[in-house]
């Protein structure tokens, strides 16, 4: 057992080793204070499973077949013998199961802070867990409950011994995780068993595209015409890359027409418009919307609900969506308007003191 003080010192006390099949205590007791963080490292045979007697002990670390688990001494354990009781068994499986982002997918400001609480959850029962106890000769069930604009992307169950499974279509189907003994004891899995679950995020411009070209010129009198999810997709795509068209003009500085209602929310968006290539065109939203679109990180410029990213001069969006030029002149006249009201009341009060100079006088 090793006990981390609030201090930063650490103490490491012996509990006990095995002679041959029995087991000799060395210790029995030992002190500690609130705040003190006790890992308890055991080392099991594969076959066999470890549960405790409080639940706020917790599985963090896996080295081998030496299990750390970590418990956190709490203000409501103090003056108090607090009891550590581990119960070993090989009657029963028990299951560990983590989440994390697959690799890359940490993202720099992003929205969800790469929580993966907002990517998904696990469910047995009925109830979100990481730990599940069954039966030796019961089968693994649970779920995995994964949120719009995520994806499970990988799964890998593994034990003490034995070989990892990471062939999804084995096991994992409608999002439901289901390990039938014969497929843990193909792969010599027993007892203690490890699960993790990692995550990714799903965005629009990693779709695979049936498409690869825009119909119409792009100018005002023919714009590209904005039927489909995917016309919207390409449109981004050779905004943001900067490429011109078979006349050499900038996708970034054409026309475009919004011909239907578009929904976003399956995937996240990543906005049209860069600072190497701001969307300098024109957009008709022709009575038409995008919704729920959804960015996955912080950008400092998002447009139009985040539809459109960074902005040139010469950028024009109508009939649905508000021209920006029309949104400069209402703040023109609203500054005007207020500079006319700040005039107005100084000389009314210049003009009430003047009469109230004047009555003085009377």
């Amino acid at each position: 057992m090793n006990r981390k003080s609030l201090d930063g010192t650490n103490r490491t006390i012996s509990l006990g080793s095995y002679i041959g099949s029995n087991f000799r205590k060395n210790v029995l007791t030992s002190s500690v204070k609130v705040g003190d963080t006790i890992t308890f490292i055991v080392a099991m045979s594969s076959e066999f499973s470890v549960s405790w007697n409080r639940e706020d002990i917790t599985l963090t670390q896996i080295v081998g077949n030496r299990l750390h688990y970590s418990l956190k001494v709490l203000g409501t354990d103090a003056n108090n013998r607090v009891a550590i009781v581990p119960y070993f068994t090989n009657a029963y499986k028990t299951v560990y199961i983590s989440r994390a982002f697959a690799d890359g997918q940490n993202l720099t400001d992003a929205v969800d802070l790469n929580n993966v609480d907002l990517a998904g959850v696990i469910a047995y029962q009925g109830r979100p867990t990481s730990y599940i106890r069954v039966n030796k000769d019961n089968n693994v069930e649970f779920s995995i409950i994964t949120m719009p604009h995520y994806t499970v992307s990988s799964i890998s169950i593994s034990g003490i011994s034995g070989r990892p499974l990471t062939d999804m279509q084995r096991f994992f189907a409608d999002g439901n995780v289901v390990l039938s003994n014969e497929l843990l004891n193909e792969f010599e899995i027993s007892g203690t068993i490890f699960v993790e679950i990692k995550f990714a995020r799903l965005f629009w411009q990693d779709t695979a595209l049936e498409i690869d070209a825009l119909v119409g010129s792009g100018t005002a009198k023919n714009p590209y015409h904005i039927k489909t999810t995917e016309d919207l997709i390409l449109m981004m795509l050779l905004v943001n890359s900067g490429v011109t068209n078979k006349v050499g003009n900038k996708y970034a500085d054409c026309a475009y027409i919004l011909d239907n209602n578009l929904n976003l929310g399956e995937k996240f968006w990543t906005p049209i418009g860069t600072n190497e290539n701001p969307f300098n065109g024109s957009f008709n939203f022709n009575k038409h919307s995008a919704r729920d679109v959804a960015n996955a990180i912080v950008y400092e410029t998002i447009n139009y609900g985040g539809l459109f990213g960074v902005l040139g001069a010469n950028a024009t969006f109508i009939n649905g969506g508000t021209s920006i030029w029309f949104v400069y002149l209402i703040i023109a006249i609203v500054a005007i308007l207020i500079i006319l009201l700040i005039i107005l009341l100084v000389r009314n009060r210049k003009k009430k003191k003047e009469t109230d100079e004047l009555a003085r006088k009377a």
